[in-house]
């Protein structure tokens, strides 16, 4: 990309068209920095039928159904921590 700062939807959409098109024959998860934090972003990845994980701020707010929500803080997570997935 041109610029070396933020990056915005169109021009995030646009670079990860062309990637997703070469890549097509695989399976992909796209991981994204607190950049790639745009809903729009993950509603446009989903729509393409594509794995995503972004990094979220503390202060993000998660709306899981229409009367959940809760804070990333809330989970009193580490940097770098995850939380494993039951088997």
């Amino acid at each position: 990309m041109a610029n070396l700062g933020n990056s915005d939807y169109a021009e995030q959409t646009n670079l990860l068209a062309k990637a997703l098109s070469i890549l097509s024959a695989y399976k992909v998860v796209v991981l994204g920095d607190r950049e790639f934090c745009s809903v729009d972003l993950a509603r446009w990845l989903g729509e393409q039928g594509r794995y995503f994980c972004f990094r979220q701020k503390k202060s993000t707010w998660m709306q899981v159904e229409e009367a959940l929500c809760f804070s990333m803080a809330s989970y009193k997570l580490q940097t770098s921590q995850i939380q494993p997935t039951p088997a």
